[in-house]
């Protein structure tokens, strides 16, 4: 399976794509894996050119200091090179293996975004002032995306510094109105569908 999405990136990558992401789910979920920053690694291990993203990693089942650590290190490897994108996630499951109580995730995410963004730009380190990977990041910030499926969940994203990854199975209308909330909320970094 990793063999096949490594061809598949690379396929997507030679024939014009600028990057590729991958995306969790848990427990088997058909075409998702557990650890898309590790796949993301796999794909620009073996490729050298474009860009690749754990997107979206599900930022609640996880530690956010060990998201923006991992993540760090990723993009010190391979540098201009590493994305991230983030969502509080849905699905039972994911939360039911990981033996964390699905109802916290929204409001545990709405607290991590902006401190994920913040250290992946090289600032509020706390203890991770030292990381030098981090420090890194100050020069060289790591984009990140925030899941918005929402007027609430576009404002938010902009209020964080992130940039907004919408699904694409809405309509142009509702597309247009995240975006230009979005906006209209001070966002500045890359809108993707």
């Amino acid at each position: 399976m990793v063999s096949e999405l490594c061809a598949q990136a690379g396929l997507a990558l030679r024939s014009g794509f600028d990057g590729v992401m991958t995306s969790e789910h848990h427990g088997g979920f058909a075409g998702y894996l557990p650890n898309p920053l590790q796949v993301a690694a796999f794909i620009l291990d073996d490729h050298p050119t474009g860009w690749a993203a754990a997107s979206p990693l599900l930022l609640p089942l996880r530690p956010t200091a060990l998201v923006a650590e991992e993540t760090a290190w990723l993009a010190a490897r391979h540098p201009g090179r590493v994305g991230l994108g983030v969502a509080a996630g849905a699905l039972p499951l994911d939360f039911e293996a990981m033996g964390i109580d699905r109802s916290s995730a929204p409001a545990r995410f709405s607290a991590e975004l902006p401190r994920v963004v913040a250290m992946l730009q090289g600032r509020d380190l706390g203890p991770l002032a030292g990381d030098p990977a981090l420090a890194r990041c100050a020069d060289h910030p790591v984009p990140v995306l925030s899941a918005a499926v929402s007027i609430t969940a576009a404002k938010r994203a902009a209020a964080a510094g992130a940039g907004i990854l919408m699904e694409g199975m809405s309509d142009v209308d509702r597309l247009a109105r995240l975006t230009s909330a979005y906006d209209g909320s001070g966002g500045s970094a890359s809108k993707v569908l």
